[in-house]
């Protein structure tokens, strides 16, 4: 971070003002680390260089950087970048020497490169004072050079002192022995900033209420998630914290279902249970339900539910599936032959994509999409499965016309004309051409947005 630093009796122009807003403008980046624990920022991208004595060169480029913890007002809580510890410069690169530290005699010690806060000075200029006929003009006056910019910076040394993780940081460490003329240093002790957990963790049973949303809840005992109507969109996520006893998690009543799949993470995946339920049984050390009361998605992530009213009407993409669960099947949905189709639905919606389909001239393809209602958007495309007409295997072509494709609650069709579907060579002559049955597979798709 850095701070304008005016000086008394300075007379202030336009320039220097201007200077001065933009480096406070120039802190807005710093405001994210409002958020962190402290701890190293991007240590991977520092280089740590050793040589054929004890000295090592650390460079350590933007966005290197440090967030430190308490050690006085003006440090806590400040985002640093390494900028050197000499005023009027500006450099990424440190000579971090061991030779003053090493044991002469004894037992081998743990020394370190160790990040510190420091404050330099940059951008300087001559303080003339206020011109002949200002007020406040003394002619016996002084110029004095000043500096616009005090600048946050890192001293990032070689030092036998233990990182706090707070005021001094590890970058890295070294076991130095009795006269040692070399050094080999490791980095992995660093020690990243961290996100604050600002949520607390919350052990309880019985009844939650929708304040407790947002929390890490420990269930440890039978334990009934809130009426979804009056928690519409909170998350609440919860693991059994008992030993060795499983513990019941069931809905409010009331329509109120869970939807998902959770494996018992002693016989593994295989053997998962698909839900809706009223209720579901937490393996004891089974963590991480993550429960949307009414979201209307399932997250499709381990051990992920949701718990919505009106039953499973609403939601047809929870179709009961055979065989292991994964972490890209956890909300699936079949087409007609049976095969689990991956949803594919975002925050607003789900999608459904056919196999290949066969068709013939004069006859109308019909595909069953199981998306619970009339989708808004719809459309085919040919797959090509034999070479024709410049296309090859493989190729997916749109746009294909004497065809008319419609659509409702159950079914996507397409009406294919009599002289069969026509679409435009590849080879560059602009006619059309017939496809042949034989040599494309036609794949319908459809998209249901739940808004």
């Amino acid at each position: 971070m850095k701070t304008p630093n005016f000086q008394s009796k300075e007379f202030v122009s336009a320039s220097n003002v201007n200077a001065a807003f933009d480096t406070i403008s120039g802190n807005l980046a710093n405001l994210g680390a409002l958020s962190r624990a402290p701890g190293l920022i991007h240590p991977e991208i520092a280089t740590l260089v050793t040589g054929a004595g004890l000295a090592v060169t650390g460079t350590f480029t933007y966005p290197f950087g440090v967030i430190f913890g308490t050690g006085g007002s003006n440090v806590s809580g400040t985002l640093v970048h390494a900028h050197g510890t000499n005023t009027n410069a500006d450099t990424q690169t440190y000579i971090c020497d061991f030779t003053s530290i090493v044991p002469a005699s004894g037992v081998p010690i743990t020394a370190y490169i160790a990040a510190s806060y420091q404050s330099i000075q940059q951008a300087p200029y001559v303080v003339t004072g206020p011109p002949p006929g200002h007020p406040d003009y003394n002619p016996n006056y002084v110029p004095v050079t000043a500096y616009q910019t005090q600048v946050d910076s890192l001293a990032i040394t070689a030092t036998s002192a233990i990182p706090d993780g707070q005021t001094l940081f590890e970058i890295a460490r070294t076991t130095l022995v009795t006269g040692a003329t070399g050094v080999t240093v490791t980095t992995e002790f660093q020690a990243r900033a961290g996100t604050y957990n600002v949520s607390p963790l919350i052990i309880t049973n019985g009844v939650l209420t929708p304040a407790q949303a947002g929390n890490l809840i420990y269930i440890n005992g039978a334990t009934q998630l809130p009426p979804s109507q009056s928690c519409q969109g909170l998350v609440f996520t919860i693991t059994n914290s008992s030993t060795g006893t499983a513990q019941i998690l069931s809905t409010a009543g009331g329509g109120d279902l869970i939807f998902g799949a959770g494996p018992n993470p002693a016989s593994g995946l295989a053997s998962a249970t698909i839900y809706p339920a009223t209720s579901l049984s937490l393996e004891a050390g089974q963590i991480g339900w993550t429960l949307l009361i009414g979201g209307g998605r399932n997250t499709a992530s381990l051990y992920s539910a949701i718990i919505t009213p009106s039953g499973t009407a609403a939601y047809p993409w929870l179709a009961a599936v055979s065989g292991a669960i994964t972490p890209g099947n956890l909300a699936v949905f079949a087409d007609v032959s049976g095969t689990v189709k991956d949803s594919g639905f975002g925050p607003n919606g789900q999608v459904f994509i056919s196999t290949d389909q066969s068709w013939l001239a004069g006859a109308t393809v019909v595909v069953a999409h199981g998306l619970g209602g009339v989708p808004q958007y719809f459309q085919y495309s040919a797959r090509c499965k034999v070479a024709e007409q410049g296309y090859h295997v493989g190729d997916v072509i749109q746009n294909i016309s004497a065809s008319t494709m419609t659509a409702n609650s159950s079914n996507l069709y397409l009406v294919v004309g009599a002289a069969g579907l026509v679409a435009v060579k590849q080879d560059g002559s602009g006619l059309d051409f017939s496809l042949t049955p034989a040599n494309w597979a036609l794949v319908m798709s459809a998209t249901l947005l739940l808004l």
